[in-house]
């Protein structure tokens, strides 16, 4: 009688647990934002896909990221592979993207640790951005070169100060606290899925001085700075600056200013300075002259602008402003 009374007891225990998924999943998080936290140094390896609005995925992008928690928090990010492969490198002060396709790099002024160290940066706040998260499952994944069961957990996300930013889904190893893929859902400005499988993952190894150090590759070329900050810039048209609670878009391609076969290049070196509006697509717009080099030049610079791209996450809609510098080296 007494067996079948623990038998009985064990049974509730654990079907009262098991009634609790908000709660196991909020725990699971929890713990995973703890050992995040207590991280000083991170080295991760792992592949990204992009699914647009159009249902069509992009091609895998293979990346590696470096980031040294304490202040000032620096971060290198590497693609390797697909469309968009970058070089990016938070160094405390500044963010230096190079673009190995036309060996070409441009610097914004801005102290930004997001752009080289996502989503590893997030991890600490995952149970306040997701703040009620679901269990979903598990699954069967190859990690580090050995299967694992990993537990499946989905929710809403939130992107203060603008509420919901769409949803998160995420694979966390019980054993090791560390989440081995990451699936973002978002639905504005732009809608896409990323989905990012992590193949490597080592906490408080220690991280060489030059990884933070950006160094212009040889016959490189500075295509121009973004200052995202800068005091004579003065927003209209409904647009606004960059705050704490209207953080600054990605950088993702710049253009340098085209000279047609022929052409004749001025022989000047120099800066042009644009003011400029980053709509919620991340387009340039609205862009006029505030220190010129000359007609010919400035009309370059606009002409380059109007096709640089930037990236906006969530629901950060606003359009921002801007000075974008131009750079001109005589021939």
């Amino acid at each position: 009688m007494l067996g079948r009374s623990l038998i009985l007891l064990v049974a509730i225990t654990a079907q009262a647990a098991w009634a609790q998924p908000s709660w196991s999943a909020a725990s699971i998080l929890e713990e995973v934002g703890t050992f995040a936290r207590a991280g000083l140094s991170w080295k991760v390896e792992g592949t990204s896909v992009t699914t647009g609005s159009d249902g069509k995925d992009q091609p895998a992008e293979r990346f590696q990221i470096a980031y040294r928690v304490s202040a000032p928090s620096q971060a290198r990010l590497e693609i390797t592979s697909g469309a968009n492969q970058v070089l990016r490198i938070c160094d405390g002060s500044s963010q230096w993207t190079y673009y190995p396709k036309n060996n070409q790099y441009a610097r914004v002024l801005l102290n930004q640790i997001k752009p080289c160290a996502y989503p590893i940066n997030a991890w600490p706040l995952l149970s306040f951005f997701v703040p009620s998260p679901r269990l979903r499952g598990t699954e069967r994944v190859t990690f580090e070169g050995r299967p694992l069961e990993c537990q499946v957990i989905r929710g809403n996300r939130l992107d203060p100060p603008n509420g919901l930013s769409g949803v998160l889904e995420l694979c966390v190893d019980p054993a090791s606290k560390l989440i081995v893929w990451y699936r973002t859902e978002e639905t504005t400005p732009v809608p896409k899925i990323q989905a990012m499988t992590f193949t490597s993952i080592k906490r408080d190894v220690k991280l060489d001085e030059d990884l933070f150090i950006f160094h212009p590759p040889a016959g490189s070329r500075e295509v121009g700075t973004v200052n995202w900050l800068e005091p004579s810039i003065q927003p209209t048209n409904m647009a606004v600056r960059v705050s704490n609670e209207v953080p600054p878009p990605d950088l993702l391609t710049v253009v340098a200013p085209d000279f047609a076969t022929g052409e004749s290049r001025p022989k000047v070196n120099g800066m042009v300075v644009l003011y400029a509006e980053i709509n919620a697509n991340g387009l340039p717009q609205n862009i006029r002259v505030i220190r010129t080099l000359g007609n010919e030049l400035d009309d370059k610079a606009v002409e380059a602008v109007k096709k640089w791209r930037f990236e906006r996450r969530g629901q950060q809609s606003a359009t921002v402003v801007t000075a974008i510098g131009v750079d001109f080296y005589a021939p």
